[in-house]
């Protein structure tokens, strides 16, 4: 991590990254994953037991933020707040975080289409 913030200061690119670095490529984390499916299937495998629970469980997201009042004032008549969780699989977190918000609050979960 350390020679990545070194050699991408401030960087916001998906191929500057700790993981480019550390296995020597110029592809983004995602395209490597895709051009192998066997890493992509146990990359999928991994993030399904951490969304099981214990330590990894997204009820700690939930729980560590104060979502509620984070998104403001919310009524029908202003929609309530949307939150997007880029990366978000099949809505594990969204779904902890709807926990505790108001029913007006909107999740958009976004992901790759081999994801979806």
């Amino acid at each position: 991590m350390a020679t990545a913030i070194e050699k991408y200061p401030s960087s916001g690119e998906p191929n500057e990254t700790a993981f480019n670095v550390a296995y020597n490529t110029s592809r983004p984390f995602y395209l490597e994953l895709e051009a192998d499916k066997e890493r992509s299937r146990r990359f999928g495998a991994a993030m399904v037991w951490m969304s099981q629970g214990g330590r990894f469980s997204s009820d700690h997201i939930a729980r560590g933020f104060d979502w509620a009042s984070r998104l403001g004032n919310q009524t029908p008549e202003n929609h309530g707040a949307v939150v997007v969780d880029v990366g978000g699989g099949h809505g594990a977190v969204s779904i902890s975080v709807a926990k505790v918000t108001s029913k007006q609050t909107r999740f958009v979960v976004q992901d790759l289409p081999e994801t979806v």
